[in-house]
């Protein structure tokens, strides 16, 4: 590694998280500090341009954010103290700006939601986003809405939230996006789901949760 021509850029107050779209052109960060959460153009050399309007509101406590893989738009999970909410944003196709969601600019989650994942279809050249999940530590499951490709509002999915373990703070999903996992970081396991390509409905896969060898699973991922 080695740094930019400028390597620091100014950015919002406790920056809980980060993601790059598909295109690898914009960089959001999620502030939970400032409550907002910021958007640059990433060059061809790796420097930051902050885009218009950034940093936008969200809401209190934004810890989480995720570039929908169609480039249309970008959701944050809000989740200090009065609010459990996803914030949904529209990106401008030109200057690559956020707008918040007309339809639904908020949607309600469950308790403290830390982590966001996007199923896009299993097809290997289809790049449309079906369904959102969430993981709620307080409420310890996760939430599940099916994504309006067109307006990009969310519809909870029918059954949701599924049970999880206790204080499920992360949520991933495989590249092939036939499975959730979620680290449960209470109860110290890993729970995992298959995914109804259809519906978005959640099944426990047999044997789940697993356990984890540390102790407070706190973040997951799986290998492409």
């Amino acid at each position: 590694l080695s740094l930019t021509a400028s390597p620091l850029i100014a950015n919002g107050s406790s920056s809980e998280a980060v993601a790059i779209d598909r295109a690898g052109t914009s960089l959001y960060i999620a502030n939970g500090g400032s409550n907002n959460v910021s958007a640059f153009a990433i060059g061809a050399n790796g420097a930051l341009t902050e885009l218009a309007g950034s940093p936008y509101p969200t809401g209190r406590g934004a810890l989480s954010v995720v570039a929908d893989p169609s480039g249309k738009f970008v959701y944050v999970a809000t989740g200090r103290l009065d609010t459990n909410d996803i914030a949904a944003f529209s990106v401008d196709s030109v200057s690559k700006a956020l707008s918040p969601l007309a339809a639904t600019p908020y949607i309600a989650a469950r308790g403290n939601p830390r982590s966001l994942a996007i199923a896009a279809g299993n097809k290997a050249v289809e790049f449309k986003s079906h369904f959102v999940y969430t993981a709620n530590a307080l409420s310890n499951d996760l939430s599940a809405y099916a994504i309006d490709s067109a307006t990009g509002a969310l519809t909870a999915v029918p059954g949701a939230p599924f049970a999880a373990g206790a204080g499920p703070v992360a949520v991933t999903i495989d590249p092939l996006n036939r499975y959730v996992y979620a680290a449960n970081l209470t109860s110290n396991n890993i729970s995992a789901f298959k995914i109804d390509a259809t519906t978005g409905v959640l099944t426990p896969v047999a044997g789940s949760p697993f356990a984890s060898s540390l102790s407070g699973a706190g973040a997951i991922t799986v290998e492409p």
